[in-house]
């Protein structure tokens, strides 16, 4: 269901939906490709799983009352499939009528329930890919937490600020917090280096080493794995 305002247009030829708003047009992902997607994926996993064949219905729906719908007049049957949240009684009486014999037993039913339970897992996304965010995009370094400048520099065993003074020995703790949140555990010293902006492998071999990470591998190959199930700042 998607909760869009504006003029929306399907545009079929370059399989595209675009929204107009205020005078501006925006290019969104196409709700058609995705419920395809979708129907392809659960077709899949009722096979796989041997529950019986049955049809997959799907629609697009529109929640917002002011969403103008467009296509072009080749396109009139995508009004099967992508309706305003009003229609949605409406194409379940249709649907009923479409396949009245009863296709799944109680007992089917309940097997599927369980089973989707059963395999019910946690989409296990990277965030930058989530939100389309190239990795060069990210502003690296250490932010100051007095003034939020970026980056700080080390300097005899602490972090400075050259914006407010502001300085603290731990603070690449919280870098690279964010970079476990975004790329995982896994870290090498040059990964540390670019992320923390620092230019010394010393310095960033040292910082890892204080945080008693588990690692894998020698010298530049070698590879740290970041945990924070632990207080590190202690």
């Amino acid at each position: 269901m998607k909760h869009i305002a504006g003029a929306i247009c399907f545009d079929q030829v370059f399989h595209q939906l675009i929204r107009t708003l205020d005078g501006n047009e925006t290019v969104l992902e196409n709700p058609m490709i995705q419920i395809s997607r979708q129907e392809m994926q659960l077709e899949k996993w009722l096979r796989n799983n041997r529950f019986p064949n049955v049809p997959i219905l799907s629609l697009v729906v529109f929640s917002h009352p002011k969403a103008l719908l467009r296509t072009s007049p080749e396109d009139q049957d995508l009004g099967q499939k992508i309706i305003h949240r009003h229609l949605l009684p409406t194409k379940f009486l249709q649907f009923e009528k479409q396949y009245p014999e009863e296709r799944l037993t109680k007992k089917d039913i309940k097997m599927m329930i369980k089973c989707i339970r059963d395999q019910d897992t946690p989409l296990d996304q990277p965030v930058l890919e989530q939100y389309e965010i190239h990795y060069d995009e990210l502003q690296k370094g250490i932010f100051c937490p007095s003034c939020e400048h970026c980056p700080m520099v080390r300097e005899y065993g602490k972090w400075h600020c050259k914006h407010c003074s502001h300085q603290g020995k731990n603070f690449h703790l919280d870098a690279l917090r964010d970079y476990y949140y975004l790329f995982g555990s896994e870290i090498t010293n040059k990964m540390a280096r670019d992320f923390l902006q620092i230019s010394s492998p010393y310095l960033a071999s040292r910082l890892l080493h204080s945080m008693n990470l588990k690692s894998i591998g020698v010298t530049k190959d070698k590879i740290y794995y970041l945990s924070f199930e632990k207080n590190l700042w202690k």
